[in-house]
């Protein structure tokens, strides 16, 4: 029906938005196979879709179908190259809490650009922290040069709050990640660009992603339990200043 171009757009909309209702739509082939064209065929379609925040029952169907296997292509510009919104993933953040599986199996299969990870790394926030064990050494495995550990470190800090302030507490994971975002070269590296730079890419790291007083806190706390040369190494260069 979704299929059919001479309907008119709302017409074909309103069907979109009672597919993306539906709670079990592996049990029905129609939905399935005219949601799986849409994507595939029809952006327009596809964008209503997704903005109609689908039933996580959609996940396995999308899963299955390769939808959250490859991020969008960069798009290039006369202003230049930039990443686009990822609309399958926004989905899957979505509804995270809902299907931790495929958040850890998206973890695991995610290549690519570390704006992509930093989204990612915002679905894991919203599990149990026992969901997210399994797939911390992947997402520590992100942290490899200055622009990628520089972006994900914006969403690095809401997990390690979550890490410390949780029920279920893992201060190990919490320091995990406080070594990943301290690291003297990433530092150094950032060291070395002019103010304005830094001002712009965000990299005057941590403080310029701790944005409270209570996430400065968490940093303190960490400082004491963490490795002794990258607290040391922090100490050396000042890094604490303004606690």
């Amino acid at each position: 029906m979704t299929s059919n171009t001479n309907l008119p757009f709302t017409t074909q909309a309103v069907v979109i938005d009672q597919f993306a209702r539906l709670t079990d739509p592996g049990s029905d082939a129609v939905a399935c196979s005219a949601i799986l064209k849409v994507l595939d065929t029809r952006p327009d379609l596809r964008r209503r879709f997704f903005s109609q925040r689908p039933t996580s029952g959609w996940v396995k169907v999308l899963w299955d179908a390769g939808v959250f296997d490859s991020p969008p292509a960069p798009v290039t510009n006369k202003t230049g190259t930039y990443f686009p919104s990822w609309d399958a993933q926004d989905y899957l953040v979505a509804v995270a809490k809902d299907v931790p599986e495929y958040i850890r199996k998206h973890i695991r299969q995610l290549m690519g650009e570390a704006v992509y990870q930093r989204r990612a790394m915002q679905a894991l926030a919203e599990l149990p922290v026992s969901e997210c064990e399994a797939v911390m050494p992947i997402v520590l495995s992100w942290f490899t040069d200055l622009p990628r550990a520089t972006i994900l470190s914006w969403q690095a800090i809401p997990l390690i709050e979550k890490f410390t302030k949780d029920k279920e507490s893992r201060v190990d994971l919490a320091v995990g990640l406080f070594e990943k975002v301290t690291q003297p070269w990433l530092r150094a590296e950032a060291a070395t660009m002019s103010k304005w730079s830094r001002y712009i890419f965000g990299i005057e790291l941590p403080s310029a992603v701790l944005r409270n007083k209570s996430e400065r806190q968490i940093f303190y706390d960490l400082a004491k339990i963490a490795p002794f040369e990258v607290v040391a190494s922090l100490n050396e260069t000042n890094y604490w200043l303004g606690f």
